[in-house]
């Protein structure tokens, strides 16, 4: 006799599964791993060693943009392993939500600029600018636009970058695509704030520095006691921006690149227009 049926309770929610990488596909492979992640904070070489080796054969020789640019990186050290992968990754997962109104992308806090570089190398059609928001700007930013010159110059004519302090009251260009990796603390807090105010068209988020942080500060103390501090954060985050008029979906990069790996990513909600209401038939 057959054992029964287990019914699956849709009030218990399932245990998230590792994430898969996406631009580097072979890393899913543990051994792929552990050669080209040997520390995170090693900056990637194509030089002979064990590491090095490892790297050239996952860039290999083809020719493609992304093996392209990606040697260009390394054969300037221009960061670490940890922002390299971070970086591929995040354009993996939030490129297909992050859809502008007005062909604009606004990395806030982007640091040396690569995420807006992969983002104006791969997705030209969609942003014909990428502004790189950062009140200091690092040694790391010449050479990833040095690398993109190199490879797309196209691309590179994209980007341009704006020193300037950032907080709740920054001005964002109305209907722009907004991302922030790694936003600090209530950092996070304040670019929902100001892409709200400025009415962003959607928005890629990669919170981190959980602890003191607004949304942590404003989420119920329950939450933050039975679900710890960074989901019950990042679900006030959420309903924050559900509040502002954006739809909401989590998603996360692989763990073996950043721990702190939840994206928060948001559209804003189509309005309809006056004009289409009085449009519409009268019964």
């Amino acid at each position: 006799m057959a054992p029964p049926l287990r019914r699956v309770d849709p009030y218990v929610p399932k245990a998230p599964a590792e994430p898969r990488f996406r631009a580097w596909p072979a890393l899913n492979q543990p051994e792929h791993l552990r050669a080209v992640l040997p520390g995170a904070r090693s900056r990637p070489a194509l030089d002979d060693s064990a590491s090095g080796r490892a790297l050239a054969a996952l860039f290999g020789d083809a020719d493609t943009l992304q093996a392209r640019f990606a040697r260009a990186l390394a054969a300037r050290k221009a960061l670490d392993r940890k922002e390299f992968f971070e970086c591929f990754e995040t354009l993996a997962y939030a490129r297909s939500s992050l859809l502008p109104t007005e062909p604009i992308l606004c990395d806030v806090a982007g640091g040396n600029g690569l995420t807006a570089a992969l983002f104006a190398l791969f997705e030209s059609r969609r942003f014909s600018q990428v502004v790189v928001m950062d009140p200091n700007k690092p040694a790391s930013w010449a050479a990833v636009v040095d690398a993109l010159e190199e490879v797309a110059p196209w691309a590179a004519a994209k980007l341009s970058y704006l020193e300037e302090p950032l907080d709740g009251q920054t001005s964002l260009p109305p209907g722009c695509a907004v991302i922030c990796v790694h936003g600090c603390g209530s950092l996070t807090d304040a670019v929902i704030s100001s892409a709200a105010s400025s009415r962003a068209a959607s928005i890629a988020l990669m919170p981190c520095c959980y602890a003191s942080c607004v949304g942590a500060l404003r989420a119920p103390k329950v939450l933050r006691r039975q679900l710890g501090v960074s989901a019950a954060a990042d679900i006030q985050r959420t309903y924050e921006l559900e509040r502002h008029g954006f739809h909401v979906n989590w998603r996360t990069i692989p763990s073996s690149v950043t721990p702190m790996n939840r994206l928060i990513l948001a559209r804003r909600i189509a309005e309809i227009s006056a004009g289409a209401v009085s449009a519409a038939p009268r019964s």
